[in-house]
């Protein structure tokens, strides 16, 4: 499983383009009165600028979270078992990837190093290179027909084709369990 990472960045103008008229400012050929904030596609919404007698000004440098919502710089968001942190570097604003995690197939999200377990298979969440997370497995038992682990060999009660069987045993064959009832 690769991990791609998202980082959304929104441009800031730190040498803003810019025109002295009077009290007036002219922007990406737009003119803005004294003291009107404003803000500019290139830089979307979260970042308002000033005018101030024809000096253009940002006066809030939030990150846009890409559903319309600006968030201060600081303030940390996870999405897609991703942690990200709003943060301005250099001429650019936005969320910036602190963390990243494995995804099981069930959408969860696990921290490198742990392990859990999932219908009787124990997994890790490994660091397998510089932004590739995976997911291993490091053993597995036989489920009994109540959702108890068992080990194999041992003798447990198991359901198939709706029919409950008392003495069955499962093996590993390959990467698979294969079960067997008398």
């Amino acid at each position: 499983m690769f991990v791609v990472l998202l980082i959304l960045v929104l441009e800031v103008v730190s040498a803003v383009p810019r025109q002295k008229r009077g009290t007036f400012c002219i922007m990406h050929g737009q003119d803005y009165s004294h003291g009107e904030n404003f803000t500019i596609a290139r830089s979307g919404p979260c970042v308002v600028y000033n005018c101030n007698h024809g000096l253009v000004r940002p006066i809030q440098l939030e990150c846009n979270d890409g559903s319309g919502g600006c968030h201060p710089q600081g303030t940390e968001k996870e999405f897609n078992c991703k942690t990200a942190i709003c943060a301005e570097r250099g001429n650019t604003i936005g969320f910036y990837v602190t963390h990243t995690k494995c995804r099981d197939p069930n959408g969860d999200c696990h921290t490198i190093g742990e392990t859990w377990i999932k219908d009787c298979q124990q997994f890790v969440c490994r660091k397998t290179g510089p932004s590739t997370f995976r997911i291993r497995t490091l053993g597995i038992q036989c489920q009994d027909a109540y959702g108890n682990c068992k080990n194999f060999g041992e003798s447990f009660s198991y359901v198939i084709n709706n029919q409950l069987y008392r003495e069955c045993t499962c093996n590993l064959l390959g990467t698979r369990l294969r079960y067997e009832c008398a």
